[in-house]
């Protein structure tokens, strides 16, 4: 068993542990469209700016009522800290009540029907503050949990009660096909890959299809395979908002990190692989390296800049090497001189370390507040780099990733080593594109840390030409 540090792993322990009973990692994998066995519901997911949320419920009664006896009045959906999920009992007192929206008769796939039937639709509301419409119990820890929130739909007016989850699906991450990619490290022990990937269909039969490579950010690792695609809600690069850009439409392929991109190559003296370096100030470095933050904070001796850490070459460089490899052997449609990097934080990270390490794999890069200090970058991988194609996106208000000590202070040294191609879009305020408000009735404002919120939009321009847009500017290499 690989171990990622005994003081980080044994306060994960104390932190991280679940104070309900009953809580179990779950397997969530993605399924097709799914019937809900008698008396259990179905529920249906999306990916928002903010993360995923789940907007429905397709519930088999196991009865029959006629579409008239179907009122939202009647009906509560309580979420619980978790639910066995053979035996249709929750844990503890309910955590929160989903608002719902809608009640309606449906057939076995959530279409409304009239007349008679036993499937009913809950739909609920779905708000950037209610962290309850988000079905996944989130920890931030080496090999993520993957819990889910237990929910309890009741009827007292129809004798329902029943809080047995069949499944959990979502339309836009069906597109994405699931995968793994298996290697051996460097200690002889196998590492397992887990990926998802989307194909296009071809517009143009003869043409290859170009590709990108995500990386996803910090605590989407584990076993789920829908918050890598949903939370920094890449599965929108599927959408024709972006695949219009690409005259033959564009891959897209989603590695699944087991723990964190940031865990490294680099061993301390017991052996344990040491976590790459994030802004010692910054909010993330505080999470995902807690003991050292409190010890630094204990002994007044905080280092004021990164020069005192060496690792850097990310732990899975080598097993994302060869899932890219083996998955162009095996999809000859794809043109591996057309492979695009990106990735947000934590990923972004990993976007930067596989450019500096296999740059020739790639055509173009495009990491989104990204984690890799610039400290860390020697002028001549600054002299590699600045052949390549490279665009930053950052908010220049993010307390999470300090962009001085990172996009910034990498892309003024590209500029000043006559990188042609280095790119940057810098924001301020992350604000809300779909119509959400805050309390006060203002748009509503996300972390500043949320860059990929406005990237995955389709609202990043150069700051230099405005006119330049990402993905326009994607599609030209």
């Amino acid at each position: 068993m690989r171990r990622f540090g005994f003081f980080y792993a044994l306060l994960c322990a104390f932190m991280m542990c679940p104070v309900f009973a009953g809580s179990q990692d779950e397997k969530i994998e993605i399924l097709p469209a799914f019937v809900p066995e008698p008396k259990t519901y179905v529920l249906c997911i999306d990916g928002y700016d903010w993360g995923p949320g789940s907007y429905k419920a397709i519930v088999n009664t196991g009865r029959i009522f006629s579409s008239d006896a179907v009122n939202k009045e009647d009906f509560s959906a309580g979420v619980y800290l978790a639910a066995k999920k053979d035996s249709g009992k929750t844990y503890g007192p309910a955590q929160s009540e989903r608002n719902i929206c809608a009640a309606y008769l449906c057939d076995e796939h959530g279409t409304e029907i009239s007349g008679k039937g036993s499937f009913v639709a809950l739909e609920f509301s779905v708000e950037p503050e209610d962290s309850f419409s988000n079905p996944f119990v989130f920890y931030m820890k080496p090999g993520n949990a993957s819990s889910v929130f237990g929910m309890k739909i009741s009827n007292k007016k129809l004798g329902l009660s029943i809080a047995r989850r069949s499944a959990i699906v979502s339309p836009v991450a069906q597109q994405f096909i699931a995968g793994k990619s298996v290697s051996i490290d460097d200690d002889g022990e196998k590492l397992e890959l887990p990926y998802t990937s989307f194909i296009p269909e071809k517009k143009i039969p003869d043409k290859k299809i170009p590709l990108i490579l995500w990386f996803h950010g910090a605590g989407e690792g584990g076993q789920n395979l829908y918050t890598p695609l949903l939370n920094a809600p890449v599965a929108k690069l599927a959408g024709e908002k972006v695949q219009q850009y690409f005259e033959n439409g564009v891959a897209v392929l989603v590695p699944v990190c087991p723990t964190n991109w940031l865990v490294t190559v680099t061993k301390d003296v017991f052996g344990n692989r040491i976590w790459a370096p994030v802004d010692i100030k910054g909010a993330l470095r505080k999470t995902m390296s807690p003991i050292k933050y409190v010890l630094d904070n204990i002994s007044s001796t905080q280092a004021d800049d990164d020069e005192n850490y060496s690792a850097v070459v990310s732990y899975y460089t080598d097993a994302v090497k060869k899932l890219l490899d083996d998955f162009l052997k095996e999809h000859p449609e794809i043109d591996p001189e057309r492979v695009f990097v990106g990735g947000v934080s934590a990923g972004g990270y990993m976007v930067m370390n596989m450019m500096l390490q296999h740059p020739s794999l790639f055509a173009a890069a495009f990491p989104i507040c990204e984690a890799f200090p610039d400290s860390k970058i020697s002028n001549g991988q600054i002299e590699m780099l600045a052949e390549k194609p490279v665009w930053f996106s950052v908010s220049k208000d993010d307390s999470s990733i300090n962009p001085a000590k990172h996009t910034f202070s990498t892309y003024e040294r590209l500029k000043n080593c006559g990188a042609d191609n280095a790119v940057l879009c810098t924001y301020g305020k992350i604000i809300d594109l779909n119509g959400y408000k805050d309390e006060d009735g203002k748009p509503y404002e996300y972390d500043s840390h949320f860059a990929w919120v406005y990237v995955l939009n389709g609202w990043c321009v150069s700051d230099e030409d405005a006119s330049l847009s990402l993905f326009s500017w994607l599609s030209e290499r």
